[in-house]
């Protein structure tokens, strides 16, 4: 509060007076301020609230193996082993900021999914956050003179952002850190650059440089700044007090970020294109992507205002209609809204900006460049979706009778509360694959990548044959898809094929192994076929098989492994040993191979060092039968009868049932699988 005394002459004042706009002026700020920080508050316990039950979710089989449980990277992340973040193309996304967050993640929590869920969680709320912040700062641009009724209507829009069902994809999929982490400094980057509008300082402009930088290396989805950066420029009402800039400025300014958003861009389309991840334009032509571009957006704006049948996967025929006509009314819709907005832009300005706002940031995920089998995701809703909050909210704001504005925010604030319950449902079923891809086969049964990541966790789990049926569905479905990748297709068939091998069909499962290597040889179909070569008892092809993997892979132990288990069991127990010390050389502490290699020793006459190894696994693994009858027999042929007869006294206390094998390590897949992207 400020008091100016003005002493003096009899006919003025004697002791002073309040300038009453200058205390108005401070309890308006510090009004503002207080509401400020409490929408902050509210916002975040509302999102622990909506997103808790990921916090208790596992890892997935869709990426997470391939990000990060299997990452060996991630876990050596230092100043000596950093350069492999900028080539590290896996799943082909190009991320080195996401990299860098799960290597931090790994130091703190190993591999408990729960740490990973709880960053995605914090930077998802801190996003929110910023979108609140954003919204206030351009309304206050947008409406002058209001800045006090506009903190809860962007309250209001940050809760719709942040709290919608659609937002549970990019919050409870770990292998998704990339999209949080580029909305993250998007918006950082965009708030930064309102401010440096004001000071036009290069403090500022050094800052907005480098959030962007962060945002494009977390997901080259943000090469858009630039884009929206000149949006704000055009669209973004200047205050008069402040200095003109002129147009060669104002274009020599951006031409840093556009060279940053071109290297970015082509970087991210090689590592895409490494992967064959992206369809070939005679495929999809340019017409075709055009009404791809708003079949999508058509489809987008359904699910943000109806957030019904919400799901991790959707067939490709939600987007892609088989007709022109069939996908004429998309067209006509997104022509007509961009008619409408740019129809009233002199009296609602900001419904041009949000809606423009909204076509540039979807523009890298609306088919204009499509990639893999995903036509359209939950995911790639998480940025755009700012611009129609604008336009529920703060663009709507002008249009409403002040009579009725109160009546609209609880309106408002019911629809925020029905988004909190749909987004807390949602989250539940990323507890777990089999849960999740229950769910999307439920809702679009002809979804081919729901029907196959369903198929392979109920192979993982020994279900093979529900697995086989969920399997032929998804090659079923992606008859005649256009967006089918032969990559896809492979991954499936082979993933079939480990199926019927282990169900009681090894011979169809081996032709259909055999067709693949006809038409791409693949070190992982080898690796199957030798198995299910063992399981058919054709051993000399099943070692061959092995010998073709370990050229490729020579320090892959469950190959070495059953390579040498096959030798032992061939009468070769010399070849075999020196196979199982092969794979101790790479990894020492495998159970599986130091059990296979105390019998080979035992086998070849040396009981000794066999009792060395199975004492070992013992200690590791007190309640395997397997290894205590193993180490009864070691001692027996030993001569120490004390030891046989102390063991074989504690194998009939152990339950018989617990005969389970020996994993090959800690760190090595229990089974290999072509990973379904």
């Amino acid at each position: 509060m400020k008091i100016r005394v003005i002493c003096g002459h009899k006919k003025g004042p004697r002791w002073g007076d309040l300038t009453i706009s200058s205390v108005n002026l401070e309890i308006t700020k510090m009004s503002i301020n207080k509401s400020i920080i409490s929408a902050i508050c509210l916002l975040i316990i509302l999102n622990f609230i909506a997103f808790f039950p990921v916090l208790t979710g596992e890892f997935l089989n869709w990426d997470d193996e391939e990000n990060v449980v299997f990452h060996r990277d991630i876990r050596e992340f230092g100043p000596d082993n950093f350069i492999w973040i900028f080539h590290d193309f896996t799943v082909g996304d190009f991320k080195p900021l996401a990299w860098v967050s799960y290597s931090v993640d790994y130091a703190f929590w190993r591999l408990n999914p729960f740490g990973y869920h709880f960053g995605n969680l914090l930077l998802h709320t801190a996003s929110g956050v910023l979108v609140l912040l954003l919204f206030y700062s351009l309304g206050t641009r947008f409406y002058s003179g209001a800045r006090y009724h506009l903190i809860w209507p962007a309250f209001l829009a940050a809760l719709f952002f942040s709290l919608h069902p659609l937002r549970v994809e990019s919050v409870g999929w770990i292998s998704e850190r990339k999209d949080v982490l580029c909305g993250f400094f998007y918006l950082a980057a965009i708030i930064t650059y309102l401010r440096y509008r004001v000071k036009r300082l290069p403090g500022w402009y050094l800052l907005v440089l480098l959030l962007s930088l962060l945002a494009m290396l977390s997901k080259p989805m943000a090469v858009t700044i630039p884009l929206i950066m000149i949006l704000v420029d055009l669209l973004v009402p200047r205050n008069n007090t402040l200095p003109r800039v002129s147009n060669r400025r104002w274009i020599i300014e951006k031409i840093p970020f556009f060279l940053l958003a071109l290297i970015v861009g082509l970087v991210a389309i090689y590592g895409q294109t490494r992967h064959q991840a992206m369809v070939p334009l005679h495929l999809v032509g340019p017409g075709e992507r055009v009404m791809l571009f708003c079949n999508t957006l058509t489809f987008y704006l359904s699910k943000i205002i109806f957030p019904v049948r919400i799901s991790a996967a959707y067939p490709t025929a939600v987007t892609f209609f088989r007709t022109a006509w069939a996908g004429l009314p998309s067209v006509m819709l997104i022509a007509s809204l961009t008619i409408f907005f740019i129809g009233i832009r002199r009296r609602c300005h900001g419904l041009f900006f949000f809606w423009l706002l909204f076509l540039i940031i979807i523009l890298p995920v609306s088919g204009i460049f499509p990639s893999g089998m995903a036509s359209a995701a939950d995911r790639f809703t998480y940025l755009p979706s700012i611009g129609i909050a604008g336009l529920l909210f703060l663009g709507l704001l002008p249009l409403t009778k002040t009579g009725l504005r109160r009546w609209m925010i609880m309106l408002a604030l019911t629809g925020v509360g029905l988004l909190l319950v749909l987004s807390y449902r949602q989250s539940g079923r990323w507890s777990d694959s089999e849960t999740l891809w229950r769910d999307a086969v439920g809702k679009y049964p002809t979804t081919p990548m729901a029907q196959a990541h369903l198929g392979q966790i109920l192979y993982q789990k020994g279900d093979d044959s529900p697995a086989i049926i969920h399997l032929r569905a998804s090659l079923s479905a992606m008859e005649g898809d256009p967006m089918a990748r032969g990559d896809i297709i492979f991954a499936v068939k082979s993933n079939l094929a480990r199926a019927l091998g282990r169900s009681g069909s090894p011979s169809e499962g081996a032709s259909l192994l055999e067709e693949l290597l006809d038409n791409r040889d693949d070190w992982v179909t080898h690796h199957s076929l030798a198995g299910i070569y063992a399981r058919l008892g054709r051993k000399e092809d099943a070692i061959a098989e092995y010998d073709r993997v370990i050229e490729v892979r020579p320090g892959f132990v469950p190959a070495l492994c059953e390579q040498g288990l096959l030798l032992a069991q061939s009468g070769m127990p010399d070849r075999a040993i020196d196979t199982y010390g092969r794979a101790l050389m790479v990894l020492p502490d495998s159970p599986r191979t130091r059990y296979n290699l105390s019998l080979a020793l035992l086998d070849r006459g040396e009981p000794d060092r066999a009792i060395r190894l199975l004492e070992q696994l013992a200690n590791d693994y007190p309640d395997r039968t397997r290894v205590a009858e193993a180490l009864t027999i070691a001692y027996q042929v030993a001569g120490r009868d004390e030891d046989a007869k102390r063991f074989s006294d504690k194998l009939k206390q152990m339950p018989l049932m617990n005969r389970d094998q020996l994993p090959y390590s800690k760190g090595e897949r229990p089974d290999v699988l072509v990973p379904i992207r």
